[in-house]
């Protein structure tokens, strides 16, 4: 595989996977849905406040410098959104909006209107909205084809840009879509991201857009190109991969990437042709980590599919052209290349280079934490019993016990991380009365075993 493909699959994930929504209070909560065998992330202490990250996200670095606070932000997006509605045949799509099955009604077009009914309809001139969304959509292609979810994908990002717009936004950026005129495009990724710019761009030009909007396309594949040009090691990166093995096993089996992962992400040889999970397995020729003592930052992700906050602050330091200030003081612009079109309209003035506030809109890329809030609702509302649990037993929690340990204690000698995560759900969510947290159990309390333990 050559180095610009796996940048390429990087990108695409790292505007990818989550969950979240709208006007709940945020609470940690885990939780296991059996109809998608996904896990509900929880605010632990390996996330930040809800975040996909070890930090604050790009767009809270955007907010610091041109809306003069990290807090000057309001989340509408939705981890593991989706455009709009697009799966399901053509002619016949259903009413999915999200990556997960069981989350539904939160994919970018639905947040827009989320926000307009919040806003009674208008939008704020004077602030600027920020829509990154679009890599989930690749999960469509298996329904639709590369084409028809290239197509519906980039309707939905320009009714989302029409919605905001016609409601009175003047300046919306899309940070990872750029302009690209090559021809006969057969992919996905490009075919979406061409069409993308085409339409937007086509409609703000017409004379059904009202007057001096910006609609500014940030370039991010470009930041990616500048790493691949000067080396990793240029951007304070020891390593391309990722930092922890799962996000979507919230403080169960958390480890170094460096540690062996092959048995939950196994490396065949289509992966290493096409590209795939197989580049972040220890499988892979691809993952070369230098060695166990790293630290988050050290890595370009920080999981599987998010960036980690250095990436983050990079990625707002590119979009910007210049230095941020942040937490830990300056952080300096290492991109030595073209400024994108975001950061020369806000140099030559074409935008302004201060607003009132920023809103954001799309998936876990962007996500500050509404995910969280959305899904620690759906885990408290789901029955609090098992009712399928069946053949069960007893067990007298033992001092220095763990779920995760007992779990493991009372499974099969060869049983791997992803399978005892499963049985730690399973007896969460067969002992909800006694066990109120999955992390805090106590010595002498006696729980139920299911039968998958024994």
């Amino acid at each position: 595989m050559k180095k610009n493909s796996i940048f390429t699959l990087i990108l695409t994930l790292l505007f990818s996977l989550s969950i979240a929504s709208t006007g709940l209070a945020a609470q940690p909560a885990e939780g296991f849905d059996p109809d998608d065998g996904m896990y509900v992330k929880a605010e632990t202490e390996h996330y930040y406040k809800g975040r996909y990250s070890n930090g604050r996200i790009f767009a809270e670095y955007l907010a610091k410098e041109l809306a003069g606070d990290y807090d000057n932000l309001t989340n509408y997006a939705v981890g593991g959104a989706f455009s709009g509605v697009l799966t399901g045949k053509e002619g016949a799509e259903d009413e999915r909006s999200n990556w997960s099955t069981w989350l539904t009604g939160w994919g970018g077009v639905q947040q827009t209107d989320t926000f307009l009914k919040e806003h009674d309809g208008k939008a704020d001139p004077k602030a600027l909205y920020i829509i990154s969304v679009g890599g989930n959509d690749a999960y469509t292609v298996a329904d639709l084809g590369d084409e028809r979810a290239a197509e519906l994908s980039s309707d939905a990002a320009l009714t989302m840009t029409k919605n905001l717009v016609e409601a009175g936004a003047k300046t919306v950026l899309l940070p990872n879509r750029f302009k690209d005129e090559r021809a006969d495009l057969t992919s996905f990724e490009d075919m979406r991201n061409q069409q993308v710019v085409d339409k937007i761009n086509t409609y703000v030009a017409s004379d059904d857009a009202p007057q001096d909007v910006h609609v500014l396309f940030g370039n991010l594949p470009q930041l990616n190109a500048d790493i691949e040009e000067q080396g990793f090691e240029a951007y304070g990166y020891k390593s391309m991969g990722f930092y922890l093995i799962s996000d979507w096993v919230p403080a169960y089996g958390y480890a170094l990437a460096s540690e062996d992962n092959s048995d939950q992400f196994p490396t065949t040889e289509q992966q290493e042709t096409h590209g795939g999970y197989g580049i972040y397995s220890t499988d892979s020729k691809y993952y070369t980590p230098e060695t166990a003592d790293l630290e988050p930052n050290d890595f370009y992700l920080y999981d599987e599919y998010h960036p980690s906050n250095r990436t983050h602050k990079h990625f707002a330091a590119y979009l910007l052209n210049k230095d941020i200030e942040t937490e830990d003081g300056t952080f300096k612009k290492i991109y030595n290349g073209e400024a994108n079109p975001f950061a020369n309209a806000l140099a030559d003035g074409t935008i302004p280079s201060e607003y009132t506030t920023i809103y954001t809109f799309g998936d876990s890329s962007i996500d500050s934490g509404r995910g969280l809030e959305v899904t620690t609702a759906l885990v408290n509302n789901r029955t609090k019993t098992n009712d399928n649990v069946t053949d069960e037993s007893s067990y007298v929690i033992q001092p220095g016990d763990t779920l995760w340990s007992i779990a493991k204690r009372h499974s099969e000698e060869n049983v791997t991380n992803a399978q005892i995560a499963a049985i730690v759900q399973e007896i969460f969510q067969a002992n909800q009365s006694i066990v109120r947290n999955p992390h805090t159990i106590y010595p002498n309390q006696t729980i139920t075993l299911p039968s998958s333990t024994h």
